[in-house]
């Protein structure tokens, strides 16, 4: 997965679960938590996949463009959403959900193609040689504007998400015979 496309999330007011979590055998807590988190994470790649751009931006065989004459087409960056977890030495775990390193050119989709300028080297002040160029040609308007489908992906479940989490620990300890207040 990469790094560009991390959205960093901080669960709170999940003690309650965490402390019913930390009653379970450490196996069959983890077990618990990757579950739901795949179940959250089928939500967001679902998300992903229909928001992310179809078509003719790839090349097919010998670099020509690809004929987009299916009115639905898969998509190999639709087909190529990865849901990876890890867990960590107790209960907690990270999952990232996006574009697989088969689909690598998904970052341009998301943020466009161009020089990524900051502070005071705007207007081409501070650039020098090879960065100069390239911002010339920024400037001239040939790069290719950005498409973004991950972020408004998160977006528009994140309600979903949050819900689904909270229902899937809670129906988990459940069947795992913890009793809940």
């Amino acid at each position: 997965m990469p790094g560009a496309f991390d959205i960093k999330v901080k669960l709170t007011g999940f003690a309650e679960f965490e402390h019913k979590l930390e009653e379970l055998p450490l196996k069959a807590a983890r077990h618990i938590v990757r579950d739901v988190l795949h179940q959250v994470g089928e939500v967001w790649r679902n998300a992903i996949a229909a928001l992310v751009r179809r078509g003719a931006h790839h090349g097919g065989k010998n670099g020509k463009s690809v004929a987009n004459d299916d009115p639905e087409p898969a998509g190999f960056i639709a087909e190529n959403i990865a849901i990876v977890i890890r867990t960590k030495s107790d209960v907690s775990a990270t999952m990232s959900v996006g574009p697989s390193k088969k689909a690598f050119w998904a970052k341009w989709l998301e943020f466009g193609t161009g020089p990524r300028v900051r502070g005071n080297e705007t207007h081409g002040r501070n650039l020098h040689g090879l960065a100069r160029k390239i911002y010339q040609r920024y400037q001239s308007g040939d790069r290719m504007p950005a498409f973004p489908f991950v972020r408004p992906a998160f977006d528009e479940t994140e309600g979903e998400v949050l819900e689904k989490l909270r229902l899937g620990i809670r129906q988990s300890l459940i069947d795992s015979g913890i009793p809940l207040e």
